[in-house]
């Protein structure tokens, strides 16, 4: 029996060590995978909060008009249709003449201008869905939203990038800037670490040549592309702001008016 117990006490300490030896081969793995992701990294990111427009009807149809002129010819919006965009107030008329370029019917979605199989040889990977990207892009640190205003406004020129644009946000980005008549053409200036591998710090935008926008105009341009955006996420997120203020006042006054009832009746029974 005491021979059993330390033979099966041995192949216990076998699996452990095997066991341990996986998990430490693993976390060596992720090391290296994480090693250029780190390298990568850039200090002192301009960061700011994207203005809350998803209520503004002509900041949403600007937006709209953005998106499609812009966007929609390699990102599409499976979940919105075209008719839909009939709740920022544009009529039928407008939606075919303003909006809609191909031969889609108002009932079909927001689909793409660019075949996925073109897009993986072209930029390596097929450009993401944007129906839902404010909401899937939301993390404990920032909002869908801010990250996407932020993320729009920090492209730059970078030689060394496959597509030759690079972005502060997320670096190493395989997308073009795709808005870069609207804003112009930038460089950006780093600081150089003192250790190899260290963060970047980012100093600033160098203007190469200027584009259509102001900085202030593109901004707000941007601020208005994201309200869109938003909107697409959660079309009845407008609605129900509005009805959840109107319940929150009734219950507010519902509350007053049940404060003075009671101190009315117990004054009576006192």
């Amino acid at each position: 029996m005491a021979r059993r117990r330390v033979a099966h006490l041995g192949v216990v300490l076998t699996r452990g060590r095997r066991a341990w030896l996986l998990l430490g081969l693993l976390m060596a793995l992720a090391a290296l995978a994480a090693a250029p992701c780190r390298a990568q990294r850039v200090l002192d990111v301009p960061w700011s909060t994207a203005p809350q427009r998803a209520g503004e009807a002509q900041a949403l149809r600007h937006g709209a008009a953005l998106f499609v002129n812009h966007c929609l010819g390699c990102h599409g919006a499976r979940n919105v249709r075209w008719a839909d965009l009939r709740a920022l107030g544009l009529s039928d008329a407008r939606i075919e003449h303003d909006l809609m370029f191909g031969a889609d019917e108002l009932g079909a979605p927001l689909r793409a201008a660019l075949d996925a199989s073109q897009a993986r040889t072209w930029f390596g990977v097929e450009p993401p869905d944007l129906g839902l990207i404010v909401r899937a892009l939301a993390t404990r640190e920032h909002s869908g939203a801010d990250y996407v205003y932020n993320y729009l406004r920090t492209f730059y020129r970078d030689a060394r990038a496959p597509g030759g644009w690079n972005n502060l946000v997320r670096p190493g980005v395989a997308m073009p800037h795709a808005l870069w008549t609207l804003q112009g053409v930038r460089a950006a200036r780093f600081e150089t670490p003192a250790k190899p591998g260290a963060a970047r710090r980012f100093v600033g935008f160098i203007e190469l040549s200027p584009g259509e926008l102001t900085p202030r105009r593109y901004d707000s341009d941007i601020a208005d592309l994201v309200a869109f955006l938003q909107w697409m996420a959660e079309p009845e997120h407008v609605t129900r702001v509005r009805v959840g203020s109107l319940v929150l006042i009734f219950l507010i006054l519902l509350s007053f008016l049940t404060w003075r009832l009671r101190v009315e009746y117990w004054k009576d029974l006192r």
